[in-house]
């Protein structure tokens, strides 16, 4: 990791920036695809919902970039799937 001096004298760390295709490789390596059964990221436990003018969905194991590269879509599911604690069938 890269360090700049800061003002106060310090060695502050940058962090390396992240391209898109790395979270298109996490989403094939998670295999993410259309959900065909009861489980999907609308019921996961790793999901995050921003809401800013409307609802934005993030998954906790992708990240979040506060992008649209981040987003996920609540029909679809990953090998990682695991129901949240209200939300079990």
């Amino acid at each position: 990791m890269r360090t700049y001096p800061d003002l106060f004298g310090g060695e502050t760390p940058v962090a390396e920036p992240v391209s898109v295709l790395s979270y298109a490789s996490v989403k094939i390596r998670l295999h993410y695809r259309r959900a065909e059964g009861r489980e999907k990221c609308g019921n996961c436990a790793h999901r995050v919902t921003h809401r800013f003018g409307k609802n934005y969905h993030k998954c906790q194991l992708l990240g979040d970039t506060r992008s649209s590269a981040t987003d996920i879509r609540l029909s679809h599911v990953c090998d990682e799937h695991s129901y949240g604690e209200r939300e079990r069938p």
